[in-house]
């Protein structure tokens, strides 16, 4: 019989791996396959492993040095974007440094000198580099109109006509791909009856590969929008890792679908680290949110406020409840002593104090913390591709 194999599926890509033979266990509430079933496409979702340390010793430096680091931010002048550091280099050159790039070998390109490996763009002008830093923004923000649909009135496009008052949009199935097609609103029925009855042609038959010669001839470039939910799963590859999504990524949905693809498994790789540094999350956030509630008790009755005060101050009604929470904050401090001397929890719990929510101070930790691991592994991964290559080529 063919051996289990267990796989880490993020919730948000069960309908992705379900394309695949996959099973759900219940019990112990993960997808698996087999090792007959197992595939390339299935290897994103294998349990995330960090690169043994003894790996990451034998590989040549992967990470910039604090002088390096130093070295780009000297260079660096005043910029509207918070992600891009704009470089004032020697020989009249300006560069874009993405900021996210100076832990990796990056910095310490530009700061030896090779601003063409360091930098994402090179101009001798300062208002080409910033063009180029405006049309390659990290993508964040709400989905505006014009990004998750199409005009009914799509006479401000200047490559369509403007005698045609409005358009419909269908959906048209060619194997395993759907585009969104414009035509006139008068074939808006015609485009219900085909998507409820229309055969699908297979994907490589000769009338796919024609179908969709003739739509990319014959469609404008400014309405081949992606569909809503290729801009969510790019806005959220840009904003988490880090990576710049171009107008026409945000635009083009070919584009954009080649960038997810470009993408997908390293967003795999973040959420699978994030689950796992976010089970503790809740459990963590309900002990500060139950201490401040116990010590708030304990100190009211310690500096002798009628219990009635603070038994609704705190939501009770007795002050047998009133005593038990001012024990169970003793026993809290000595189960987890952790309360009283870690700067982490301190500040959880003055935040607590102060009414501030403490889960969201937690997850935002729990994304920081994420961030620095998951950077970090990218850094090693790359820099073991990089050697695999040398070593193939020598």
């Amino acid at each position: 019989m063919s051996k289990r194999i267990d796989l880490a599926v993020p919730f948000e890509e069960k309908d992705e791996a379900k394309k695949f033979y996959v099973e759900w266990d219940d019990e112990k509430r993960v997808w698996w396959t087999t090792e007959a079933f197992m595939c390339k496409e299935l290897e994103r979702w294998l349990p995330f492993q960090p690169t043994p340390e003894e790996v990451i010793e034998s590989l040549p430096a992967f990470a910039s040095t604090d002088d390096d680091r130093t070295s780009v931010e000297l260079m660096s002048q005043t910029c509207e974007f918070a992600e891009w550091m704009l470089l004032m280099l020697p020989g009249g050159l300006w560069g874009a440094f993405l900021r996210a790039d100076l832990e990796g070998r990056a910095a310490s390109a530009v700061a030896e000198g090779h601003y063409q490996d360091g930098c994402r763009y090179l101009s001798g002008k300062p208002a080409d580099t910033l063009g180029f830093m405006r049309e390659n923004r990290i993508y964040q923000g709400v989905l505006g109109k014009d990004d998750d649909s199409w005009p009914l009135d799509a006479a401000d496009h200047d490559d369509l006509d403007g005698s045609s008052p409005s358009y419909c949009v269908g959906l048209l199935t060619v194997g395993n791909q759907t585009l969104e097609v414009q035509l006139p609103a008068s074939c808006e029925k015609l485009m219900a009856h085909l998507a409820d009855h229309a055969p699908v042609p297979h994907r490589d038959s000769r009338l796919s590969l024609q179908v969709f010669a003739y739509l990319d001839s014959y469609t404008p470039d400014s309405v081949k929008y992606p569909l809503r939910e290729q801009l969510h799963l790019a806005r959220e590859i840009s904003q988490k890792l880090c990576i710049p999504m171009s107008s026409l990524e945000r635009e083009n949905r070919a584009a954009c679908a080649a960038f997810i693809a470009q993408h997908k498994a390293e967003l795999t790789m973040y959420r699978a680290i994030f689950k796992e540094l976010n089970s503790g999350m809740w459990p963590l956030a309900k002990l500060i949110n139950n201490y401040v509630k116990w010590s708030a008790a304990r100190s009211a009755l310690s500096s002798d406020v009628a219990w009635e005060s603070i038994a609704e101050s705190l939501g009770v009604k007795t002050r047998a409840t009133v005593e038990k929470y001012a024990a169970s904050a003793t026993q809290a401090e000595i189960e987890t002593p952790e309360l009283l001397t870690e700067p982490l929890f301190q500040d959880l719990i003055q935040l607590g104090r102060e009414g501030a929510s403490v889960e969201l101070a937690v997850r935002e930790r729990v994304e920081a913390l994420t961030w620095q691991r998951f950077s970090r592994e990218r850094l090693i991964r790359a820099a073991l591709r990089k050697q695999a290559t040398i070593e193939r080529v020598e």
